[in-house]
């Protein structure tokens, strides 16, 4: 047997699953913009069910609702557990704190980290309704040590961070969720979806403790909610970090502005980037802890923003567009339905960022698109449109962002 690739395989699987479908809405893409990245990362939470990592440009400082009303408390630490403070600022209720956690622990039984009784026994705690002390006791399985759970936002977003000492050893999670979808005891888990997000590694060794744990949320300036949305930034460090220096291009310019911590904790807006957001100086009463500069994320995995969106293309007046996207990272839109006339059909589309978009129609390459910020241009043969299909695909990075449009020219 030929042997087949697994991407063809699974893009092969997606059109005859799709097959008699009417074809997507040309203006659903734009209609999901303001939530690309949150869907996006919640897609790969339900196909991996683990490990995404994903959660800012403002000159405010920390941002937390409640923080200086409810200072980190004293508490005792296990050895095996960052010595950092609990954050926890009573933003969020305990209960939805524990569907959070209970919520990762499926996440991480799926991936074979817990016997399938223990899945679906998490499965039926996290249900609509289930008892906050059945959900209570099922969070505390595990030994686990909390540092972050609040809402950043304005309230929209729920962000937590805690480490918890499974039987495969202990992890470091960052989780997301909306605060609309868990903040009223909704279900944490259901049909094999969940509105949390979960990033994990294993814990790092308390005796080298990381310069930073961090994470991006999508969000929506309170002034305009309907305009491309900002990014929070949540930046969690050792205690004795006073201040934090971080730069980044926006769309306003370059930004480098130094923030406060409450006890190595901040929260900020960053608006909208078009790169990588880098911490360039932590400062302790003794100076800078960073000897270089670092992404935000966890250790050793970058978290990736949403980057700002391009304006809408200006094609000809003689273009139809027929199809297209937007967003970050790979694209694919499968029509089954499609059936190709007499016409000329093009591709348009920009972008910008580190890596060309490579462009695939039917499963034959088309050529690339330069990201210059300009409108780039590639004619698709006729030879790739017969019979009653259309799948364009798009490669390129996370850190690449992009606009494209099929259609055909009169």
């Amino acid at each position: 047997m030929t042997p087949v690739e697994d991407d063809v395989a699974i893009r092969t699987a997606l059109a005859e699953l799709t097959e008699g479908q009417p074809p997507a809405p040309f203006s659903r893409f734009e209609a999901v913009r303001q939530r690309a990245v949150r869907h996006r990362r919640r897609q790969l939470a339900v196909a991996a069910l683990s490990v995404v990592v994903a959660a800012g440009v403002a000159v405010g400082i920390v941002g937390l609702p409640g923080l200086r009303e409810h200072p980190p408390t004293t508490r005792h630490v296990p050895t095996w557990a960052l010595d950092w403070p609990d954050h926890r600022n009573g933003s969020v209720p305990k209960s939805v704190l524990d569907r959070a956690v209970v919520a990762y622990q499926l996440s991480y039984a799926a991936n074979g980290g817990e016997s399938t009784a223990a899945n679906e026994a998490n499965n039926t705690v996290l249900g609509p309704g289930a008892p906050a002390a059945e959900v209570a006791h099922a969070a505390a399985r595990y030994p686990l040590v909390w540092y972050v759970g609040q809402t950043i936002d304005h309230g929209q977003v729920v962000v937590v961070m805690f480490e918890m000492a499974t039987p495969a050893g202990r992890m470091l999670v960052v989780g997301l969720a909306d605060s609309s979808e868990v903040m009223q005891n909704q279900a944490a888990w259901q049909d094999a979806t969940s509105p949390w997000v979960f990033s994990s590694i294993p814990a790092p060794n308390p005796k080298r403790p990381p310069m930073a744990v961090g994470e991006f949320a999508t969000g929506h300036p309170v002034s305009n909610p309907d305009q491309n949305p900002d990014n929070w930034m949540v930046v969690l460090t050792a205690p004795d970090v006073q201040r934090m220096t971080w730069t980044v291009p926006t769309t306003s310019g370059v930004r480098s502005p130094t923030v406060r911590t409450s006890d190595g904790l901040v929260a900020v807006d960053t608006g909208q980037v078009t790169a990588p957001v880098l911490i360039t100086r932590l400062l302790t009463a003794q100076g800078n802890a960073l000897s270089a500069p670092m992404q935000v994320g966890l250790p050793g995995h970058p978290s990736v923003p949403q980057l700002a969106a391009l304006p809408a293309l200006a094609e000809p007046r003689s273009f139809k567009a027929l199809t297209g996207g937007s967003g970050q990272g790979d694209f694919e839109n499968a029509d089954s339905t499609f059936s190709a006339g007499h016409k000329k059909y093009e591709m348009f589309g920009a972008c910008y960022g580190p890596r060309p978009l490579a462009i695939q129609v039917n499963g034959h390459a088309i050529g690339t698109m330069s990201c210059n910020s300009q409108l780039q241009q590639l004619s698709v043969p006729a030879g790739l449109l017969r019979g009653h299909k259309l799948d364009v695909w798009v490669q390129t990075s996370n850190w690449t962002e992009y606009r494209v449009d099929f259609g055909s020219l009169r």
